[in-house]
Order: C-alpha cells, then structure tokens, then sequence
C-alpha cells in the first residue's frame, strides 16, 4: 500500500515538473500575457517577456500581429496633436521631448505674432493722424513727407511662425517612424519572435558558369 501511494506521489511530482510544457498551462498563459498588454505594453514588458516563454510559436505570432503597431498610427498623432505625443505613445521620450520643446517655441511665435498684430490698428491710426505733422520746427513731429512715410508701422508677418510650425511637425513626422520601429522592436523580443528572411542571387562561379547565391539571414 505505501509502495502504491509513493508512485503516485512520484508521478504527481513529475507532472508538475513537465506541465509548462504542455498545452493546458499554454492556454492559462496567453489570457495572462493579453491582459498586460491591455493595461500597457511598456509598462508590463518585464512580464510579458517573462510569460511568453510559455506561449507557442502560433501564439505568439498571433499576438504580434495584433498588437504591432504601423508607423501611420504615430504619424497621425504627430501631425493632428503635435507637442511630442506621437513619440511619448510609444515610449520614445527623447523624440517626445523634442517634439514638444518644438511645438512650445511654435506656439509662443503665434503668441508674440498676434500680440503684434492686435496692436498695430492703433500703431497705423497713430501714424495715420500725423500725417501732416512733419515741417522744419521742433514742434513737428517729422521733418518731411519722407520722413513721415518711412515710419509707416509695418504688418506683422505670420512668415516665421508658419516656418518654426512646419519644421517642428516635420521633424515629429519623421521621428514618428524611428519610435513605431523601436517599439515595434521591443515588441518582437519580448515575445521571443524570430525572423527569417532568404536573399537569392545569381553569381558566377570561377569556371564561367551561371549559379545561384542563396543567403539566410534569421532576426532573433
């Protein structure tokens, strides 16, 4: 009778020691590995990367496919909101930093330039109600007509706002793709993705034949 219970005992131990290998644990994993990647990505990697050791390959790749990211996305963000956000998403703080430090200068010329702007109505009145006030006297407040017409108050021009806006969501365009493509990246090594890619080329060989030049190059 104790023979028969420490068999079992010793076959209970050695089921426990080979479950995470079989299907039944696999399938407790994946919900778990789901769950963090609806509550952040970057903010769960440490255990997704620490899960999907358990996940199947079909698995895994599935998951990829659902939770990679396209470059559009970002993009998107950088263009419609600016100030870093389509960085910040996706865990790239210095392009986040940059973005935003380049929308904020962009914003206060738009600030400066319609202060300027507000105030030159009353600017050109004023220099429109001395247009008579120029002679040789003291008393005149210009000298000639001349004088008078170059005090003119210019316009305030929306020219270097419009540059600093453009160069700034430029730059958040292109950085877009650069923090989609790191994360994307994080993505693939936490879950323990591999890649295969195959190049085929002709070459020709010392005898003067034709042949074929097969390269592999596998992404771990």
């Amino acid at each position: 009778m104790k023979k028969i219970i420490f068999i079992l005992l010793g076959l209970l131990l050695v089921s426990f020691a080979f479950c995470s290998d079989c299907d039944c644990c696999k399938d407790t994993v994946k919900p778990q590995v789901e769950y963090l990647f609806k509550h952040g990505f970057l903010e769960n990697i440490e255990e997704i990367t620490e899960l999907s050791t358990n996940l199947t390959s079909a698995e895994k790749y599935r998951i990829l496919y659902k939770e990679e990211v396209s470059p559009l996305a970002s993009f998107g963000l950088s263009q419609s909101i600016g100030f870093g956000v389509g960085s910040y998403v996706y865990g790239d703080k210095k392009g986040g930093n940059r973005g935003l430090l380049l929308d904020s200068c962009a914003a206060l010329t738009w600030i400066i330039n319609a202060s300027r702007t507000s105030k030159y109505p009353e600017k050109y009145a004023e220099w429109q109600s001395d247009k008579y006030n120029w002679g040789d006297s003291s008393r005149y407040k210009y000298k000639n007509r001349a004088e008078w017409e170059a005090a003119e108050p210019k316009k305030p021009s929306s020219a270097f706002p419009i540059i600093v806006t453009a160069a700034s969501r430029l730059y958040q365009g292109i950085r877009s793709f650069k923090s989609v493509k790191e994360y994307n990246e994080k993505l693939v090594d936490a879950l323990g993705v591999y890649s295969l890619e195959t190049n085929l080329a002709p070459v020709l060989n010392t005898d003067g034949t034709l042949g074929m030049s097969l390269g592999v190059k596998i992404g771990l």
